[in-house]
């Protein structure tokens, strides 16, 4: 599986990294993290997205943009120029002090911030490994060694019915194709047929032929519209393009995990999904693993 780095992930984030992992755990699920490509903007690299009284809340920080063009992720350096720690913290003590967990994992969280890491990167991975750690989530997380496009000649897989489905992918997102490959009805073959993989693609990332349950093009440009896509390559299924703030996505949906969990403001806000992963931990503590892995809640 690939991921972006991400600031304070969102819970699909995790979701995703925990699904791999089996209860009581065997080996940990390989991860990769992103870390040749450029920066990106209004990404989850460096925002987050919290449970404040008012609702929804937004919390980033400043990069250093100066002579930043170009550099890949592992070299942004954080931008300690302006008080931003000092805000952050007082916006998530606002938000989540009176949550049941939030005295008991504040001061490791907030150490992190303290330490002000150099880097983007440094203080992403650093945020990760800490909620990975309390959660109870194990995963072999490792770094991509190169930078391979979102689509750029894997298969393209989304859920179905049937569960995973893969296709070859020539060079782009579903639905695309060439004139020598085209997609769609005005093949000469007619649609695209997608296999279904069992759970998940084989293991160089290549779909796994079956009769059953085959799905046409269409089916994938669809969730490709609705940010559903996963590409399958060299470092497995690839999420960094489905999980971005300004696309929806189903996720949780897909991994069954749309329930409600419990939620400071929800009696005046409603149940808000998906926010930064410290909603989860600091409501739910000790519980967060059962709610990721599809678990039901003791609260």
């Amino acid at each position: 599986m690939l991921l972006g780095i991400a600031y304070f992930p969102p819970v699909s984030y995790f979701a995703l990294i925990a699904k791999g992992m089996t209860i009581p755990p065997a080996t940990p699920p390989i991860v990769y993290i992103e870390a040749r490509e450029s920066y990106r903007k209004q990404s989850w690299r460096n925002r987050c997205r919290i449970y404040a009284a008012d609702g929804p809340e937004y919390l980033n920080f400043p990069i250093v943009h100066e002579g930043s063009r170009g550099i890949p992720i592992t070299g942004i350096k954080v931008d300690y120029t302006t008080p931003w720690v000092v805000k952050t913290e007082r916006a998530i003590s606002s938000a989540y002090e009176s949550s049941a967990y939030y005295d008991h994992y504040k001061d490791d969280l907030f150490a992190i911030l303290d330490s002000r890491p150099e880097t983007l990167f440094e203080l992403d991975l650093r945020i990760i490994r800490f909620f990975l750690q309390k959660i109870g989530i194990q995963a072999d997380l490792r770094l991509t060694e190169d930078y391979i496009p979102a689509g750029a000649g894997g298969p393209v897989c989304a859920e179905s019915a049937g569960g995973l489905v893969c296709a070859e992918s020539a060079g782009g997102l579903a639905g695309s194709g060439s004139d020598e490959n085209p997609v769609g009805a005005g093949s000469p073959s007619g649609p695209r047929r997608f296999e279904p993989c069992p759970g998940k693609c084989g293991p160089e990332g290549l779909p796994v032929t079956t009769a059953d349950n085959a799905v046409t093009a269409d089916t994938i440009a669809t969730a490709s519209a609705t940010g559903t896509v996963a590409t399958a390559g060299k470092y497995g299924e690839d999420y960094r393009d489905v999980l971005h703030p300004k696309r929806p996505n189903t996720v949780l949906r897909d991994l069954g995990l749309e329930k409600p969990y419990f939620q400071v403001f929800a009696r005046k806000h409603g149940f808000i999904p998906d926010l930064s992963i410290m909603d989860l931990l600091f409501n739910e503590g000790p519980d967060s693993i059962l709610y990721l892995k599809n678990g039901i809640s003791s609260r």
